[in-house]
């Protein structure tokens, strides 16, 4: 009967056998608003009622209904009111996208419902709130399932203990997005990339029930510039935030990762851009990489201290970019600072690589004009650059292993040592390109001031600084 434009009217609720509306069986249909359907019917197909004249649509009379296959009631225009049954498990594809008159969804009694199909409800633009805290056998929500909702101001799924998924862009640019509860997730294992993209009205998040949550993907909350907070303390399984995860949450001050012992990889850009952010903290014991340009632009971050209990941590190009504000940062005793890993960063006085296990000595910084002398444990790596432009930092105590420094084993070493003092020096971290006295004294108290001991104008090794920027 698809394409009858003239049918107003489908009543088969007396039909006890028919378990099943075939595909495209009232597709454009577009005078058709009124559908009773029986007990018995089990599936509605494919692009069943896509285009039709529907106003209201009651699913809950159908104890036997299954499956909403994909297509089934697209781009009903005047469709603004929907009921789905308690023995419904899937959501196809696009079932219900393009709805734009659709403003009440209620799935509360679908106890058996478990799975959203992706774009299932794709550019509702009318739809204003989505509750799924009833379904508590729902397992997935597809890419894009609610994205371009733009008037969709709130979504619970409280009571999915057995969530384990939210899809790609499933609430992307939901501009009216003000609330999302997600404190019953305990099964949620993977945030997908672009989640809530653009969710301008987003003020605060906690993922903090969902213990088992192991990922958070590309750009999940990037642009979200109301978002304030953000709670993930509780997700020992945490073990990757993607690119731009939080980039660009202009709003951003807080991030608690307290209890995320097993984050070992911050992605490229994850919080650049967040100007409000003050502090960022991260404790465990796992190897940690934090991407390119994770924190470029946090001009109101002070404090960066990754050292926690673990031993390795590799800041990636230009990690730091720009943190003018930034006082101090706190390193694990091993590890890789990349080429300008702290670039720009003006303010900074003191890094520490302080050793596993002495929190005490990792309390919060305070203002402070000088530096904050630290020692560069031998196993730190340091690339050429990795300071530049830090205006505040004039030196640094480092400790190299052995009775003599200049022994064979230390050469690569002491190679290294002298690019960075050059950096130092003559690269524009320290006033006027040349060693301050207080930072030959430094070196020397370290290293010894007898033979082989670098003067005045040469770096450490008994080269000159142009001699090592060369090698």
């Amino acid at each position: 009967m698809g394409g009858c434009v003239s049918l107003a009217r489908v009543d088969v609720s007396r039909c006890a056998a028919l378990a099943s509306i075939g595909r495209a069986a009232f597709e454009d249909c577009a005078s058709l608003a009124s559908l009773d359907v029986g007990g018995a019917l089990a599936v509605v197909g494919r692009r069943a009622f896509r285009r039709s004249g529907l106003a209201a649509l009651d699913l809950s009379v159908c104890g036997a209904l299954r499956r909403l296959r994909a297509l089934a009631f697209e781009a009903c225009a005047g469709l603004r009111r929907v009921r789905l049954g308690a023995a419904l498990e899937a959501v196809g594809g696009r079932c219900f996208g393009r709805c734009a008159s659709l403003t009440s969804l209620d799935v509360s009694g679908c106890a058996a419902l478990r799975s959203v199909g992706r774009r299932a409800f794709e550019a509702c633009g009318s739809l204003r709130s989505a509750d799924f805290s009833g379904c508590v056998a729902l397992a997935r929500l597809g890419a894009e399932a609610f994205a371009a909702c733009g008037r969709l101001g709130w979504a619970s799924f409280a009571g999915c203990a057995a969530l384990r998924s939210l899809g790609a862009r499933c609430f992307a640019n939901c501009e009216a997005l003000a609330a999302l509860d997600l404190s019953g997730c305990v099964g949620l294992v993977r945030v997908g990339a672009a989640a809530c993209r653009g969710c301008d009205a987003l003020a605060a998040l906690d993922l903090s029930a969902c213990a088992a949550l192991r990922r958070v993907g590309a750009e999940a909350f990037r642009f979200c510039g109301s978002l304030a907070s953000a709670r993930l303390c509780g997700c020992a399984s945490l073990r990757r935030l993607g690119a731009s995860a939080f980039g660009g949450c202009r709003a951003l001050e807080s991030v608690d990762l307290s209890g995320c012992g097993a984050l070992g990889r911050v992605g490229g850009g994850a919080f650049a851009g967040c100007v409000r952010l003050r502090a960022f903290a991260l404790g465990g014991r796992a190897r940690l990489a934090v991407g390119p340009r994770a924190f470029a632009g946090c001009v109101a971050l002070r404090w960066l201290d990754l050292a926690g209990d673990r031993l390795w941590a590799r800041l990636a190009r230009l990690a730091l970019e720009g943190c003018r504000a930034l006082l101090r940062a706190d390193l694990p005793p091993r590890g890789q600072l990349a080429d300008g890993a702290f670039a720009g960063c003006l303010a900074l006085g003191a890094v520490r690589f302080a050793p596993p296990g002495r929190p005490g000595e990792r309390a919060a910084p305070r203002d402070h004009g000088g530096l904050a002398l630290g020692r560069v444990p031998a196993r730190v790596r340091l690339a050429r650059g990795a300071f530049a432009g830090c205006a505040a930092l004039a030196g640094a105590a480092v400790g190299v292993r052995g009775h003599g420094w200049a022994r064979a084993r230390e050469r690569m070493r002491l190679r290294q040592l002298a690019l960075y003092w050059h950096e130092l020096a003559g690269g524009g971290c320290a006033p006027g390109g040349a060693w301050a006295a207080r930072d030959r004294r430094a070196f020397e108290a370290e290293f010894g001031g007898g033979r082989g001991a670098p003067g005045a104008g040469q770096a450490p090794g008994g080269q000159s600084g142009q001699r090592a920027s060369r090698g």
